[in-house]
Order: C-alpha cells, then sequence, then structure tokens
C-alpha cells in the first residue's frame, strides 16, 4: 500500500478522512469535486484538529470563513504545520447555523511582531 499513490483529487481529501479521525465518514461521489468534499471534511472534523488549522495555519482562507483555507490553498501551501500535538482548544461546528465557536485558552492582551516582514517562501512560519 505506501508505493500506491492517487491520481484523483477527491481521493486525498477521502484519504485525509482517517487521518484526522473524523465522526464520521464521508459519501464519495466522484461527481463531486476536492474542493467541495474538503468543505464536507472540515465541517466533520475533530475539533482538536480544527483548532489547529485555526492557530497554525499560515494563512487566512480564501472562502467563506477566513480562519478555514480552501483545498486549492492547501494544496499549492508549501509550508508544513510543525505544531500538530500542542493543545489549542477545540473549534465546534454547529450544524444547524453553519457557525463555528472557539472553547480554549484565551489571551486578554498582546504585542505581535513581525507581521510586516514579507517571509521568504521556503522559510516555515
Amino acid at each position: 500500500m505506501q508505493t500506491q499513490v492517487s491520481t484523483k483529487p477527491l481521493d486525498k481529501v477521502a484519504g485525509l478522512v482517517y487521518l484526522l479521525q473524523t465522526y464520521s465518514i464521508l459519501i464519495y461521489d466522484t461527481k463531486q469535486s476536492a474542493a467541495d468534499a474538503w468543505e464536507v471534511l472540515m465541517d466533520v472534523m475533530q475539533p482538536e484538529f480544527r483548532a489547529q488549522l485555526l492557530f497554525f495555519y499560515p494563512v487566512p482562507g480564501d472562502g467563506r470563513k477566513c480562519w478555514q483555507p480552501l483545498w486549492d490553498q492547501v494544496m499549492k501551501n508549501k509550508t508544513i504545520m510543525d505544531h500538530l500535538g500542542l493543545h489549542t482548544g477545540w473549534v465546534h461546528w454547529m450544524e444547524d447555523e453553519d457557525a463555528d465557536y472557539y472553547m480554549g485558552c484565551l489571551i486578554e492582551s498582546g504585542n505581535v511582531r513581525g507581521l510586516s516582514e514579507v517571509q521568504k517562501e521556503e522559510e516555515p512560519q
């Protein structure tokens, strides 16, 4: 199995279902685009993994939720999130309202430095 390579973008999203320990398995619909399957995956992903995307994904999302990257962004991004394993809290999804909420630590105030500096693409953030 280690030598197998997915030939369809939708297969890559389907493979992430197992890695991200979703609450339910997505329906594999060959007519569905990888981007649409990714949106559904974001909704059923474990809250801990959603929180890691919120805090550690290096750029804002271009879709309807600024904390959530689009599939195209994930595929084009060369930066690897190396903070997996840190407890960041939870981002829960409320299906009836299609809204997300965060449960975790709160920083009342702080100073952020370096946002005006442009990093080289190959450097991790």
